[in-house]
């Protein structure tokens, strides 16, 4: 609908109308007031809606000025109170039946419907001014998050603990739409923290909710934080932080284990707990020890079990008896090791230890004792002899090593037993070891360490195939006597 106002522009009609009168020929009513001429503004629309616009932001409308009267019309000024914004004109003449199009801003400042008008005043001074209305509304996306403050609390962290979830809302409360553009978990306390976005990554209407989880499952124990950001396009809310904590507590077992004349080693200090008794001798006995501590704040549960025979390594209490064993926190569990040896057999067992900490759940404890003794070792320990053309004797070094931790000592003469061969004497020693020779621990076993040694010589009287043995004869225990095995052939 178009609205119309009527000025009658005084000066003008005065002197058309004194024209007409000098010019009017007989019948003129001349006591008649003139009013055919008149200027009539109309507008187009009659209302300027500018509907929703974000806080901050502008809308802009078209108004149509139209003469359509029979005047020409001055308009003078445009007016308007904020947030709407009169058009930029100062003055404007529309001729009879002419438009004339100007442009009216809406720049909301806050949230809400709004109204007002735009006030035109033209050149006809005894008319009121025409009045427009304009009506609008702010509108503007708003984020709200919930909890932005995510506790997981104390976590009871165990072997068997599961990550715990939590979830998080955004909400637009707002009147217009956001885009969010990103999540994402900007600290995680060493991956302790998680996160899953789902499908947050999208537009937000007014009203409208999504759902992210974060997760917790603890790494160390005590306390934990982390983050989460979240990115959008609202004004008012372009990034909001959510903060994730949760303090961890339980159990947590550390191991040590020694014995009285080596010290320990425990797994705190990065050590790796082992009872190894080294030589003990016959007929005395040494001492040991495995700790299970519980350094956390919650009980600790515990199961030990023997991997292998323990022989004459003896635990008290024995982890049969103990069973399944709960240290309580701050407190220990004491196992003592004896090694009392009866024999020069080596002795060896693995102690494992399991538990429901989370942190370390198990360890395994080497525990070894032997008892000091000689070992012998004979290098070569098969000599083969061959022999051609005009060679007639050959020789072989043979070294006798003591492995051991005590003095070897021999008991026989080394001697050579020829057991074939088509002529007699074919063999022979030059520098044989003698019963009470003392072989000294050698720190190694191989023909490089230090040792007695002898020849053997090969010196056939006639062509083809000869055999013989060398017993060596000594004090070690585990291997009293050693053969060596010659073949030789002569061609």
């Amino acid at each position: 609908m178009a609205t119309t106002g009527i000025w009658k522009n005084d000066a003008a009609r005065a002197a058309l109308g004194l024209l007409l009168a000098g010019l009017s020929l007989g019948g003129c009513n001349c006591d008649e007031t003139f009013v055919g001429l008149r200027g009539s503004l109309d507008v187009e629309p009659a209302e300027l809606d500018f509907g929703k616009v974000p806080v901050g932001g502008e809308a802009e409308r078209t108004l149509t000025l139209r003469n359509s009267g029979t005047f020409t019309l001055t308009v003078e000024s445009f007016t308007a109170a904020l947030p709407f914004v009169a058009p930029d004109v100062a003055t404007t003449t529309i001729a009879t039946g002419r438009d004339r199009e100007v442009t009216v801003r809406f720049r909301p400042t806050s949230i809400g419907a709004a109204a007002g008008s735009l006030s035109i005043t033209t050149d006809e001074k005894d008319v009121v001014p025409l009045e427009v209305p304009l009506i609008g509304e702010g509108i503007e996306a708003a984020v709200r998050v919930e909890p932005l403050v995510v506790d997981f609390g104390e976590v009871l962290w165990v072997a068997n603990t599961e990550r715990l979830t939590r979830e998080v809302t955004i909400t637009n409360p707002g009147t217009d739409d956001f885009e969010l553009t990103q999540v994402e978990l900007t600290e995680d306390a060493g991956g302790a923290f998680g996160l899953d976005p789902r499908d947050v990554v999208r537009t937000f209407g007014p009203g409208d909710s999504g759902t992210i989880q974060v997760s917790y499952l603890p790494v160390a124990m005590g306390l934990a934080r982390g983050s989460v950001r979240i990115a959008t396009t609202a004004p008012t809310a372009p990034e909001v932080v959510v903060t994730l904590q949760g303090t961890a507590v339980g159990p947590v077992m550390e191991v040590c284990a020694g014995t009285v004349s080596g010290g320990e080693a425990c797994t705190a200090a990065g050590g790796v707990p082992e009872v190894n008794f080294g030589p003990v001798p016959l007929g005395t006995m040494s001492s040991g020890a495995i700790r299970v501590l519980n350094v956390g704040d919650r009980d600790l549960t515990v199961q030990g079990q023997l991997l292998g025979s323990p022989g004459e390594i003896v635990f008290a209490p024995s982890f049969d008896a103990l069973g399944q064993f709960t240290v309580a926190a701050g407190g220990e569990q004491r196992v003592d090791v004896t090694y009392a040896p009866q024999d020069y057999q080596f002795d060896a067992v693995n102690v494992a230890l399991g538990s429901n900490a989370a942190q370390r759940p198990s360890q395994v404890v080497p525990v070894r004792g032997e008892v000091p003794k000689p070992r012998i070792e004979v290098i070569p320990r098969s000599i083969n002899f061959r022999v051609q053309g005009g060679v007639n004797e050959a020789t072989v070094p043979v070294k006798v090593i003591n492995c051991g931790t005590l003095d070897l000592h021999l008991t026989q003469n080394v001697a050579i037993t020829q057991t074939g061969g088509p002529s007699p004497g074919a063999f022979s020693l030059t520098g044989a070891l003698t019963a009470g020779t003392t072989v000294p621990p050698s720190g190694g076993c191989t023909q490089a360490d230090p040792g007695p040694q002898f020849m053997v010589v090969f010196a056939p009287g006639a062509t083809g195939q000869y055999s013989a043995t060398i017993d060596i004869v000594s004090d070690d225990p585990s291997e009293p006597t050693v053969t060596v095995e010659i073949l030789g052939t002569k061609s």
